[in-house]
């Protein structure tokens, strides 16, 4: 329309002009925006754009595991999501980007950094660092970054914020902990005068002191909530400059004790954050006193707030001022970390019977209940140790003396008494061997078939009845020059025990024979002498019968033996008997002899009256 009105008035030369400028100009602006991108050196992992007046670099997600090289002029960094781990010395100066302002490296697996990581950056006033590993900062590691205004380290574990954590950074407004799982805060924020909003939350703090926040003069939020907070005298100052600060934020919430388990700060009166009682009696668990003494029993207690003491005798309350054998002295102190220790001391005067027991010191709060118990005694008598002096001691010596002696007469004589039994059994050991074996066996079969009863014997010869049976009648034994004898019936004696194995006894030992039969009753013939000299032993013997008498007897066991008689050197032979293994045996008439197999055997008795047998009793 100019150019228009100005050909109208007829000035050509000056819409020519203005024409040509505003070509040339939308010349220019076309070139500015074509050549543009070309001058930012942006990767092609990354989008760099202008943003709110902002050169801004976006590479988020493209895999770098250090800090990219781009545009001098880039202005904003966004490097989240990527994989690095290490923050190098100088990282974002030795990569040309001096004129940053901003840079956000938020997840990125990021577990330790240099100290120097942001040196020379002094126009930098954001830094989001959160939701990485950092576990610990080193100290001054902002040091130089006087512009900043902004820092986020939320998400790292960093757990302990030491004492000098944060250089001076005059223009910092903003920084935020929140989930760094912090148990431990010390001065950290003693050069951080500037700072305004302070976020705790969601840490592991269970106490707090006033002072970290001392030079905070500027705060204006601080956000503790999701903290399990103890809620004892430790807590109480923080707590009361807390809310009297007046700094928008949710009220606290208490954990410990279980009292006050999720109960809010605002809730809960200032007086009963109160810490446990230490109590304590100083004169020990036990007291011996005597009747008609003084006493002072003095307890000890360390608390905040400052409680109440009471003193129990046996469990009853002591009415101190009502008894006049009570009285209480207390004292109390304040000590630097407010805390009140405080001294009850308890006097009783002229102890009786009745003062003697257990007393408890009892220190008492808004929460807590705490005793002490000492128990006040008579001493223990003991009996005082017995000393042996003059006359007694001689008597005691005399008497272990004496018990000394006869212990060694007795000792002595059963000594005595071995010795002559271990000889006269070696005695009679050596007569024993001096004895023949034959003889020996002979007399122990004599002897233990003389030992038995009359019963017993009838027992054990029972088996033997067909024996007897067979010589149940008189035996007529012929010999020449003799005539005929009548004997008595026999019957083979068994054997002695050590010389049966088992097997069916021999009917004959030797020629040795043992007489007897059953109890039957034999008349006398009158044409056979009868006579014997017969001892009886057994339970029924009338008598024995001579030549022509007609006498009855009841034999159960005769307890005797023959022995051979001397050989026969009459007309009578017989055949040549066989060695019998006897040995050698000893005859009624005291002669000896062997028998061997060239030796006859003996001759019949001859034929008399009167019989030739004879009977010796073992």
């Amino acid at each position: 329309m100019y150019p228009q009105r100005y050909a109208e008035k007829g000035n050509n030369r000056g819409a020519i002009k203005f024409k040509g400028l505003f070509h040339l100009m939308v010349i220019l602006g076309t070139a500015a925006a074509i050549v543009a991108p070309e001058c930012c050196d942006c990767p092609d992992s990354c989008v760099c754009k202008w943003i709110t007046g902002k050169m801004t670099a976006i590479c988020i997600s493209a895999g770098f595991t250090d800090v990219p090289s781009l545009s001098s002029d880039t202005q904003v960094l966004n490097l989240n999501s990527n994989n690095i781990t290490y923050l190098k010395a100088d990282a974002f100066g030795s990569a040309g980007l001096v004129n940053l302002q901003k840079i956000f490296i938020k997840h990125v697996t990021l577990r330790e950094m240099h100290r120097d990581s942001f040196k020379n950056m002094t126009i930098l006033v954001e830094i989001n660092m959160s939701d990485n590993y950092l576990s610990s900062i080193p100290k001054g590691a902002f040091e130089g970054n006087v512009r900043l205004k902004i820092l986020i380290l939320s998400g790292n574990p960093l757990k302990i914020l030491p004492s000098g954590q944060f250089p001076t950074l005059p223009c910092l407004r903003t920084l935020e902990l929140e989930s760094c799982q912090l148990q431990t805060i010390e001065d950290s924020f003693v050069n951080l005068n500037a700072l305004e909003i302070l976020n705790l939350k969601l840490n592991n703090l269970q106490s707090a002191s006033k002072e970290i926040f001392a030079n905070l003069t500027n705060l204006k939020s601080l956000a503790l909530e999701g903290n399990p907070w103890r809620c004892d005298c430790e807590l109480k100052i923080f707590r009361d400059w807390y809310l009297s600060s007046n700094l928008p934020s949710l009220s606290p919430i208490c954990y410990q004790p279980e009292i006050f388990n999720q109960k809010l700060w605002t809730s809960i009166a200032s007086e009963d954050f109160a810490c446990l009682p230490k109590v304590q009696i100083t004169n020990g668990d036990v007291v011996y006193k005597d009747v008609g003494e003084n006493m002072t029993l003095s307890c000890n207690i360390v608390s905040n707030p400052e409680p109440v003491v009471l003193w129990l005798f046996n469990g009853v309350p002591i009415a101190i001022g009502v008894n006049e054998s009570f009285t209480e002295d207390v004292s109390v102190e304040i000590l630097i970390d407010g805390s009140v220790e405080k001294w009850s001391n308890l006097s009783i005067r002229e102890l009786n019977e009745y003062n003697f027991g257990h007393f408890v010191c009892l220190a008492k709060s808004a929460v807590y209940l705490v005793e002490a118990k000492s128990l006040v005694s008579l001493p223990v008598e003991e009996d005082p140790p017995v000393v042996v002096k003059g006359h007694a001691f001689w008597f005691l010596f005399t008497g272990v003396s004496i018990l000394g002696l006869v212990l060694f007469v007795l000792a002595t004589s059963a000594v005595a008494c071995g010795c002559m039994t271990y000889s006269r059994t070696n005695k009679i050991k050596k007569q024993d061997e001096k004895t023949g074996d034959p003889e020996k066996r002979l007399l122990d079969v004599s002897s233990s078939h003389s030992r038995k009863s009359s019963c017993e014997k009838l027992d054990s010869i029972s088996g033997a009845n067909e024996s007897v049976d067979r010589f149940n009648s008189n035996l007529h034994l012929k010999r020449p020059d003799y005539g005929y004898v009548t004997a008595f019936p026999v019957f083979p004696v068994p054997p002695p025990e050590q010389f049966s194995n088992s097997m069916a006894r021999s009917r004959t030992l030797g020629n040795v024979y043992q007489y007897g039969t059953k109890s039957r009753q034999y008349r006398s013939r009158p044409d056979v002498d009868q006579s014997s000299d017969v001892v009886c032993k057994a339970r029924k013997c009338r008598g024995v019968g001579s030549k022509g008498s007609s006498s009855v007897f009841d034999v159960s066991v005769l307890p005797f033996a023959t022995l051979p008689r001397k050989h026969f050197t009459g007309e009578y032979t017989s055949p040549i008997t066989k060695y019998d293994n006897m040995g050698k045996r000893i005859s009624v008439r005291g002669s000896s002899t062997m028998s061997f197999q060239d030796i006859p055997p003996p001759p019949p008795p001859p034929l008399s009256s009167k019989s030739d047998f004879e009977f010796v009793p073992l």
